[in-house]
């Protein structure tokens, strides 16, 4: 009986987090890798940066989501700014591969404001793998997952905006604004029912003391159908930002009833130069965290500064 209990709560948890995994990354690391949530910091930096990102969920936990990125932006003149991101998530049985292009632009209203904007397309890809053929709870013509072994291919959109005044930014964006299934193009209802039910919401500051900066930041999170997150995070950078030490709290609406839904987490890094390494780990307010041993997170990343278009930045 209990091992049919937990079988249950762990296709629910595998469920829920599944749902938020086909609506967005579900990195807790875009605090370094902003891209990941926003396509207006595309180039933003004015610097050419390239990042690699292991997300595993639960580990310990058979079938747990796992979810791996590959992605590159940079400035491509005084104005236009370009990315690519390619993602693969991977949960129980299903596998989701993502190729997204970027563009953005931006413009240093003053020395003190700067805003920008981007778009970013999106072809993927979702898979069931063949051997839930095998799965007794499986019934024969089951036309969904018949589909879905074949692989259904979708386009997606996204916008957002970004602005910093001096040391404080804000920005949003506006994911899943048009999904498409590719594989059937008549299904215009597709494209009509996710536009503009998904927002991404985040504003910060930084606190220079010295050669320590504290960035204290907000994250709100409303995908589709999904709970509303809120994300409480702060950053701290020492040594010239040669270490980083962060810590973030993040609610949302718990999927059982008398639990705290939401996680908390940690985080770590260090640069050498261009090259920088993060580590973070998460736990999670639910009762099934008894049964894995937790979150973790690993971002790899290099950071090129472009000088020569610094110099030729125009104000507008």
């Amino acid at each position: 009986m209990k091992k049919i209990i937990l079988f249950a709560i762990a296709i629910f948890n595998l469920s829920y987090l599944q749902a938020q995994l086909n609506e967005e990354a579900v990195f807790g690391h875009y605090l370094i890798n902003p891209t990941l949530i926003n396509p207006a910091k595309a180039g933003y930096s004015e610097s050419s940066q390239a990042f690699m990102n292991i997300r595993s969920s639960w580990s310990g936990f058979d079938g747990a989501p796992t979810t791996y990125a590959i992605s590159y932006n940079g400035a491509a003149g005084e104005i236009l700014g370009l990315g690519l991101n390619v993602l693969s998530e991977n949960v129980a049985s299903l596998t989701r591969f993502r190729f997204q292009g970027t563009a953005a632009f931006r413009f240093q209203i003053s020395d003190d404001l700067k805003v920008a904007s981007g778009l970013t397309m999106e072809i993927s890809q979702r898979r069931l793998s063949d051997a839930i053929l095998d799965n007794p709870f499986y019934e024969s013509g089951d036309q969904v997952i018949e589909a879905n072994i074949d692989g259904v291919r979708y386009y997606d959109s996204s916008f957002g905006l970004f602005g910093n005044y001096k040391n404080s930014y804000a920005g949003i964006s506006f994911p899943n604004m048009i999904v498409s299934k590719l594989n059937d193009i008549s299904a215009s209802s597709d494209s009509a029912s996710t536009f503009l039910k998904s927002v991404i919401g985040q504003v910060g500051h930084t606190f220079e003391f010295g050669e320590i900066k504290i960035e204290p930041s907000l994250g709100i999170f409303k995908i589709n159908d999904l709970p509303l997150r809120i994300d409480v995070n702060v950053l701290a950078k020492f040594l010239e930002e040669k270490f980083t030490a962060g810590a973030s709290f993040r609610y949302a609406d718990a999927p059982f009833e008398n639990t705290l839904g939401g996680n908390a987490s940690v985080l770590v890094g260090a640069k050498v130069t261009a090259f920088q390494l993060f580590y973070s780990y998460d736990i999670y307010f639910l009762e099934f965290q008894q049964y894995n041993s937790g979150s973790h997170e690993v971002t790899i990343a290099f950071d090129f500064k472009n000088e020569a278009n610094g110099r030729r930045r125009r104000k507008f």
